[in-house]
């Protein structure tokens, strides 16, 4: 066990320094979008803390919390990074540190420098939209350092705490949401320096005080953090190593004690699978509330792996790899994000590459794809290492534009980050088809709802198993519901409601039970052609001893009709919630069709026997807006930003290069001037005419420019004193085109619509 004297012979190692302006500022600017560098800082200013955590920052407060907003943080599709060694410091990750340390170098020991808000604005304006941040339960508190290997050091690490809650604060102001990965626990769940100490000994599963130490840490987490509305989530443990059986039901220990925390019903609560991603697919798969399971995929660390050509690592990332990964993800309902993925390949990968840097983007690429579209969200490890410039293994800030597309966004990089206000208003504007065209178009079975990473695709090989009839009288029921006020789809005034603005009484009760899941929209997604059959997610609904048989008898809320309708609108609506939050997505689908299922058959509004056709037309409307949004945000771009200019000039140009020399070849010549004009010429020149206003052509005077005469003195050459008019014909078409040309090119860069 690790000695206080250990740690304080560490810190006998450090020079402290009152906090000073930081050596090196965030420097190079990455494809002018003011990417953020951390250089690292040499001599003896390695051993130099600039911002000793240990003396406090300001307590950030948090915003009030608002069930809506929260929602979209924890269902809506993760474009994430790591903020790895911030407060959990890694050897090889940041050398500088340890190279201050004294004794065996075997502690933990975070500088907390070269971390600040500017780090957060630069991350959303390329697109991530989470991050994941490991933390030490060292940090969480003085309170749970008692008996442990930090026993003793509260004063070295009593800052920490706040500065975690100012780096989640920091995360807020620019709508990012923030998972809190407990990295190290009592006693090591690893034994590795990740977890803070690197004795290699793993001594927190066979300690009932470690197990129990490491439970308050996670329960006061919840406490502080289950009510923040960026927060997307607690991660119990990092990469445990521990018996599969036993580290199960010590996660269902943990995990109870969480949701006994008032608030926690619903909070995210993830787990790492101990690299069994399959086993723990299943682990997931078998609760209701939501619980993520986070896998960690490398190519580095097996000898297969160091051993294997960049351009296989690629074909396997997009056969094998995406593969399994769909199968567990549609297990699991897609409760699965890939918590850590780098684009990390051995020197011997890379060595009988002729391209290797184009290897490298090939197999990071599609890596990013590939977890886009089979999970939940991803989460790249890590932002950024001492070394960034020359690390385009692990560090974010050097791949980003590189190996790494340039901007990230749910809808795939091709797709821009953000949306401005006009396009977040049309998205909010989009409207819900008719009944009759939701209960006419929608009579087979959309079965494959929640696909794998992206907008579902429906198959429509097997018919409904309730038939495509409904009688006239089911529909006018339903008709009538669906004009009342107190529908779920009563959006139209209220869905799209300032984040600010105080809650009604009603959602207020409801606030502290579960989140106001109440008038959605939902994100689009790619498509994909291996969808999920969810039966067997169907049958888990409704075999689910929580789920009663309704008891409203009411025909116009009860029918199959109207659960098609229901279905169909609060998918739709979903879509078009998140989408008007800077272009959100849901990600985990399948988890929020779990618990509204739940709440509509605990508040009598849907039969168990209807929720196949429930979730069935959910996936539909949630399809549809996405695809919608997709197509109006395409349409905008090509309309009115100037790459849509450019493209519609191109397009113009192209027509114009085809059409006028057809004419010139098949259309008769009818310009009657032109053998005027060469006569005039020719008379100007040997000075019978002096004046322009002299110069007549068959329709009467014709009046030139200035130099005009000179200019078709070029022409007169040419055509052979004006006889060859098709040749004059086609230079007037190429002067014609290259001036169209000019004209479109100018307005191309003269900015008249404001920024996009």
């Amino acid at each position: 066990m690790l000695l206080r004297s250990l740690l304080l012979s560490t810190l006998a190692g450090l020079s402290f320094a009152v906090p000073t302006p930081r050596q090196q500022e965030l420097v190079d600017k990455h494809l002018q979008d003011k990417l953020t560098r951390q250089t690292h800082i040499e001599g003896r200013d390695e051993c130099t803390i600039y911002e000793p955590y240990w003396v406090g920052v300001e307590w950030p407060e948090f915003d009030e919390f608002d069930p809506s907003l929260a929602e979209i943080f924890r269902y809506r599709q993760q474009q994430s990074v790591n903020l790895g060694s911030w407060f959990v410091a890694e050897k090889w990750m940041v050398p500088s540190i340890f190279k201050c340390a004294a004794g065996l170098q075997a502690s933990e020991l975070d500088i907390a420098r070269g971390w600040n808000e500017d780090d957060f604005r630069w991350l959303s304006e390329i697109g991530i939209n989470t991050v994941r941040i490991p933390i030490g339960y060292w940090g969480v508190g003085n309170q749970f350092l008692w008996g442990t290997d930090f026993d003793g050091l509260g004063e070295v690490y009593g800052g920490q705490w706040s500065r975690i809650r100012r780096a989640i604060h920091w995360a807020s102001l620019y709508n990012i949401g923030v998972l809190l990965d407990l990295h190290g626990a009592p006693g090591s769940a690893n034994g590795q320096h990740i977890s803070g100490t690197s004795d290699t000994r793993v001594g927190l599963f066979a300690d009932e005080f470690n197990l129990q130490r490491t439970e308050d840490v996670l329960v006061y987490l919840t406490e502080q953090l289950a009510y923040v509305n960026n927060m997307v989530g607690i991660q119990l443990i990092n990469e445990p190593q521990y018996g599969t059986e036993w580290l199960e039901a010590i996660y269902d220990r943990w995990l109870g004690a969480m949701r006994a925390v008032p608030g926690a019903e619903d909070f995210p609560l993830y787990i790492h699978d101990a690299f069994d991603l399959g086993r723990y697919a299943g682990y997931v798969a078998g609760r209701s509330d939501f619980v993520v399971e986070d896998h960690h995929s490398y190519f580095v660390y097996t000898d297969e792996d160091a051993h294997t050509p960049a351009w296989l690592h690629g074909q396997h990332v997009n056969g094998p790899v995406r593969m399994g990964l769909e199968k567990e993800s549609a297990v699991a309902r897609r409760n699965l994000v890939i918590g850590e993925w780098s684009c990390a390949l051995t020197a011997e990968s890379l060595a009988g590459e002729d391209d290797p840097a184009n290897s490298r983007w090939w197999f990071c690429s599609s890596q990013e794809a590939v977890y886009r579209n089979v999970s939940a969200g991803y989460y790249f490890w890590s932002y950024k290492t001492e070394d960034c410039d020359q690390n385009p293994n692990w560090c974010f800030l050097r791949s980003v534009g590189d190996a790494l597309p340039a901007t990230f966004s749910a809808f795939g990089p091709d797709n821009p980050p953000h949306i401005n206000a006009q396009e977040t208003d049309e998205i909010k504007q989009l409207e819900l088809p008719d009944i009759d065209t939701i209960l006419g178009d929608l009579a087979g079975t959309f079965s494959s709802w929640f696909g794998l990473g992206a907008a579902p695709v429906y198959r429509r090989d097997r018919p409904h198993e309730h038939g495509n009839g409904y009688g006239h009288d089911d529909d006018d029921h339903f008709d009538a519901w669906y004009k009342h006020n107190g529908g779920i789809w009563q959006t139209e005034e209220t869905q799209f409601e300032d984040f600010n603005q105080t809650k009604s009484a009603e959602e207020a009760d409801s606030d502290s039970a579960r989140l106001a899941i109440n008038n959605g929209a939902s994100q689009a997604k790619p498509m994909l052609n291996n969808m999920i059959d969810p039966a067997t997610f169907i049958e888990t609904l409704q075999s689910t001893s929580s789920y009663g048989a309704a008891a409203n008898n009411d025909p116009a809320i009860m029918s199959e009709a109207s659960a098609r309708v229901r279905g169909y609108s609060d998918g739709f609506g979903l879509a078009r919630k998140f989408a008007a939050f800077n272009l959100s997505k849901v990600g985990f689908t399948g988890q929020w069709i779990s618990s509204n299922v739940r709440r509509l058959i605990e508040n009598n509004e849907l039969l168990n026997e209807n929720i196949q056709t429930y979730s069935d037309h959910f996936g539909r409307g949630l399809q549809d807006a996405e695809a919608e949004v997709l197509t109006r945000k395409w349409m905008w771009e090509t309309i009115f930003t100037n790459r849509g200019l450019g493209l519609a000039c191109a397009g113009v140009i192209a027509l114009e290069s085809i059409l006028t020399p057809l004419i010139v070849k098949y259309v008769p010549y009818t310009e009657i001037d032109w053998k005027a004009y060469m006569q005039q010429v020719k008379m100007f020149r040997e000075g019978s005419i002096t004046h322009y206003d002299q110069i007549e052509g068959d329709t009467g005077p014709l009046v030139y420019p200035a130099a005009h005469v000179y200019s078709y003195t070029a022409l007169y050459h040419l055509t052979n004193a004006g006889t060859d008019i098709e040749l004059a014909q086609y230079i007037f078409t190429g002067i014609y085109l290259l001036t169209l040309t000019l004209i479109l090119d100018t307005s191309i860069h003269i900015t008249f619509i404001g920024t996009i």
